[in-house]
């Protein structure tokens, strides 16, 4: 049983290490995330910023608690999102009725889901005590990436300065990488700026 359990934990990691950086990659594309994380490899075409920030981000988490802590934090955070969620697609449902979809969701599905979501919330933190301090941390969390998000993703809220950090640590994976960015804008406008970059690292070298 042990050697099953660590089978199924590396292949559920595989898929993790898999899915999880293509979230950035997406995010960053759609100017939600720093430009940084939608760079590609040129020649294995994979995230690799977004993949290295997972794995600091994941070194980090794996530092401060324990397994279980991680575990009931991933699993309470996880399903608080799925169930927002099956929400959005229910009043998408009655939003955007003319939008093309390639399949149509049956509405007892999501409505099912969203309860499965809140029974798999509610109760653990309602039999287990020291599930409500998990669910405070993780709430905290959540709310943290509130700001963050508004900066990076409002233009009307985001500081220049940050624009300017973004570009610079842009311009420096690309070259330390060896990526290109999949905006089509950004990669005419660091295909001009690159060669001044690489030129101005060299002679400060």
């Amino acid at each position: 049983i042990p050697l099953l359990v660590a089978a199924s934990t590396f292949g559920s990691s595989t898929g993790e290490a898999y899915s999880s950086p293509r979230g950035a990659f997406s995010a960053a594309r759609h100017g939600v995330l720093p430009e940084v994380f939608c760079l590609i490899h040129n020649t294995s075409k994979t995230p690799v910023p977004a993949i290295i920030f997972q794995s600091i981000m994941g070194s980090i988490f794996v530092l401060l608690g324990s397994i279980n802590q991680l575990i009931d934090g991933f699993n309470i955070t996880a399903w608080i999102f799925y169930c927002l969620v099956f929400i959005a697609a229910i009043i998408m449902r009655f939003t955007k009725r003319k939008e093309k979809r390639p399949f149509k969701v049956w509405i007892v599905a999501p409505v099912f889901m969203i309860v499965v979501s809140l029974f798999l919330v509610v109760i653990p933190i309602a039999l287990v005590p020291e599930e409500r301090i998990t669910l405070g941390i993780a709430i905290v969390f959540i709310l943290l990436g509130l700001p963050i998000f508004i900066f990076f993703a409002w233009d009307k809220f985001r500081p220049k300065i940050f624009n300017k950090i973004s570009e610079k640590i842009t311009k420096l994976a690309i070259i330390l990488l060896n990526t290109s960015s999949t905006r089509s804008s950004e990669s005419e406008k660091y295909e001009e700026e690159i060669v001044v970059y690489s030129t101005e690292l060299s002679n400060n070298a």
